[in-house]
């Protein structure tokens, strides 16, 4: 009798140590992949595309938006635009966007790279005015090179019309 007791009691504990030990695993889970928020963030998705021939550098799926700076987001794809009656000129990334945060047709968004071959990032530096974009708005987005980003875009284009020259000469 008291080694069924026993037995019952071991089980009962046992039982509530796996419990505890999922509730908590769980919670830390839940705490590490900020699954939380997600969870209970709206958000709302755009597109943006770019030129092939300007690029958009590391930028892949995964990769982050940032607005001014600040994350706000998250890269849903990138996909080269398939076009039947010529070559390939457009890629087309989806992104997502904390709902708060409205994005204009007009809005400035560019490509960027960090160095070293970090991912790249999508950048928003002016969410732009008129009329509010909706998941069927297609934006327009730009790239911008390491000079860009460390220079300034006069300086870009003053070093790509310079390397052009060059190599007309050469």
């Amino acid at each position: 009798m008291s080694q069924a007791r026993t037995k019952r009691r071991n089980n009962l504990r046992a039982g509530i140590f796996v419990s505890i030990s999922i509730v908590l695993g769980l919670g830390v889970f839940t705490i590490l992949t900020d699954a939380w928020s997600k969870l209970t963030t709206s958000v709302s998705m755009y597109s943006v595309t770019f030129n092939v021939s300007e690029g958009i550098g590391t930028l892949s799926s995964g990769s982050k938006v940032r607005l001014g700076g600040v994350l706000v987001g998250d890269v849903i794809s990138v996909t080269p635009r398939a076009e039947s009656d010529g070559p390939t000129s457009f890629i087309d990334v989806s992104f997502q966007l904390d709902s708060q945060y409205s994005l204009y047709t007009n809005a400035t968004i560019c490509s960027r790279a960090g160095l070293l071959g970090s991912t790249g990032w999508l950048a928003i530096s002016d969410v732009g005015s008129g009329k509010i974009a909706t998941e069927q708005d297609i934006l327009i987005g730009s790239t911008e090179t390491m000079v860009a980003q460390l220079l300034g875009r006069d300086a870009q284009v003053n070093i790509s019309k310079s390397l052009a020259a060059l190599r007309k000469i050469s």
